[in-house]
This record gives structure tokens, sequence and C-alpha cells, in this order.
């Protein structure tokens, strides 16, 4: 398969209604120059300097798990107005160990998975560093995401912006999940990897069990299921080579609707009430957006956390979709395709 490699690629979360990007994604896709480079190799940098100003980055990656031995995820960032670089933080092992990690720098913190800047910096440059052992290879690395984002300048969506000009559409043939019927002693955490496997069946077309998700996701660091890269590294597994998944924050229902026309399901994060929810979601919720229906004005989900199958499928108003989702700061979890 040909691979095609994009260096230093921003896809800036700005749409024609924004006056100023807030976030961005940094994007490396490995080529097959690089996987004949790489073969083998134990170690890699990717630098990036003079991008946009960010307050918060959320890195992910896309790579086959070893058999053997973990690869250990490293990054720092630089102080824009230092322009000193700040202290390697450890994100994460990954491979036949999985756990995340805590560290505090001068100008930045890591909290388990999304780096944080101290009150009142901003950051204008980042690297990452990935160090495998025995079978942790570079070569099993397909792709890194860095999505960065400057909260400072996050502005809710217009009420009148919302959904506005956009044509309705629904991902065909999607596959509809709950978490609360899956044999497992916290099915009410488990919204993140029933999402994931919602995704990833739906557009890989062959069941996906969402236990065997919930257990490959996992992150003992803080006893959880819904660790962001873990679910996009285990969500690329499930998939093909070309099908990439990461988690960013987009600027508007707008780039969800275009993954939707593609017949892309899209897994989002919304935190709090939400008429017609199942749940307060105090501590945040993943489901599924797999429509719009535009004479309703009705975003069409998959909520998994609905006790029965039937009520999965569920259609909240873009009015109160919004609120919610925004709450999260738009967090989602992206499927790309690169041919």
């Amino acid at each position: 398969m040909k691979r095609v490699m994009l260096l230093c690629v921003s896809i800036f979360s700005g749409s024609l209604r924004a006056e100023k990007p807030w976030s961005c994604v940094y994007q490396y896709i490995f080529s097959e120059e690089d996987e004949e480079n790489y073969e083998g190799k134990h170690h890699f940098i990717y630098k990036k300097n003079s991008v946009m100003p960010f307050t918060q980055l959320i890195f992910s990656w896309n790579s086959n798990r070893p058999e053997d031995g973990s690869f250990l995820f490293k990054l720092r960032v630089r102080d824009a107005a230092t322009k000193k670089w700040d202290t390697w933080h450890k994100v994460a092992t990954w491979g036949v160990e999985q756990k995340s990690f805590f560290s505090r720098g001068t100008y930045s913190t890591f909290h388990y998975s999304r780096l944080e800047m101290e009150k009142g910096c901003l950051a204008d440059g980042f690297e990452i560093e990935v160090d495998g052992e025995g079978d942790a290879t570079i070569d099993l690395i397909k792709g890194i995401f860095i999505a960065v984002s400057n909260q400072s300048e996050f502005v809710p969506e217009p009420y009148n912006d919302r959904g506005r000009g956009l044509r309705s559409c629904k991902v065909k043939r999607a596959v509809k999940k709950s978490q609360m019927m899956i044999d497992h002693p916290r099915a009410n955490a488990l919204c993140s990897p029933t999402s994931v496997s919602m995704m990833v069946q739906t557009l890989q077309k062959r069941f996906v069990d969402p236990l065997s998700v919930a257990q490959h996701v996992y992150d003992p660091s803080l006893n959880i299921f819904g660790n962001w890269a873990f679910n996009m590294a285990h969500a690329f597994e499930l998939g093909r080579d070309n099908l990439f998944f990461y988690a960013m924050r987009p600027s508007s229902f707008d780039e969800i609707h275009k993954k939707l026309r593609k017949n892309f399901p899209v897994a989002v994060s919304i935190r709090g009430p939400i008429k017609g929810g199942y749940t307060p979601y105090k501590n945040g919720h993943l489901l599924v957006v797999v429509g719009w229906d535009a004479h309703h004005n009705k975003v069409i989900c998959f909520d998994p956390a609905s006790h029965e199958l039937n009520g999965v499928r569920i259609e909240y108003d873009i009015h109160d979709f919004i609120p919610a989702w925004e709450r999260s700061r738009r967090l989602t979890y992206m499927p790309e395709l690169f041919i």
C-alpha cells in the first residue's frame, strides 16, 4: 500500500464563521520510506516550532501494538514568551505495559491525557519523543496527532449559527450498542470504549466487542476506561492502516457534519444536563453522532447510556446538544481516512 507522508500539516479548526482559529491539529503520517528507515529502530523525535500559540495539548498516536515490549511516549513544549523549552513529560507507556503519567514542569503540567500550560503562559512549540523496547520498533507507528488549543480564545457557537445551512444527512448502517448491557461490574463507566466500538464497527463492517475494547483501553493510573490516547490507539488497531483516529477540538458542529456526509460516525464528549439525556452526565460522557435532521434541528446520536438497545438512538435538539458539547470544550474522537 502506498503511504502518504504529511510533514507539518495543520488542520485548523476554524470556519468561515470564526474570526480566529482557537485550535489546530498537527499530524505526521508515516510513509513507506519512513517504515523502511525506521525498521528495527527504537527512537523517534518529532519537533515543531512556531506553531499556533496554545494553552492545551492533546497527543494521540496510531500504531500496531508490539507483541513484546512497550513504547514510552514523552513530550515537552516551548514557552512562547521566554522561548525556553520546558522539562520532558512522560505521557504514557503503551504495548505490553499500558499506563499514563502525571508530571509538573516550570511552564506546563501533564495530566494523564492532556498538557496544560500554567496560568498566563502560552506555548508555541512542541517536541514528541518515542522510545521503544523489545519488539516496540518505530516502524509499527503509523501516525501521530498533536491537537493544540488556546482555551482563552474559545468562543461558544452563536445561537443562530448552530446547524445553519447544513443539509440533513445520516450515517448508513450505523451500529447501536448500550454500555449498560455489557457484562461488566463498571458498565456505567464504559461510554468511551462502547462509543469506539460503535464507530469502528460501523466503519469496518465487522463485529467489535465493546468489552474487549474496554480491556484494551483501561488506564490503571486513573482506574478509568476513558483515556483519550488509549482509546484512539486501540481504535486504529481495530481498523485498517489508512483509517486513523485522534482526539481534537473542532471549531463548530460544521466539522462533525462534514464527516457525517462522508458516512463517518463521530464520537463526542458532552457534559452536564441535556434535555432527554439518561443521566445528568456530571463527569462527561461519550456518545456517537450519526446524523443531522435539518427539518427539526435535531442531532441524531447513539447514546450508549441507555439501558436498552432500542433507546440508544436519541435525537437531541441542536440548542441542547451544542451547549452540552461545549461544556467539554467540544472534545471529539475524529476519524480520518488517508488514501
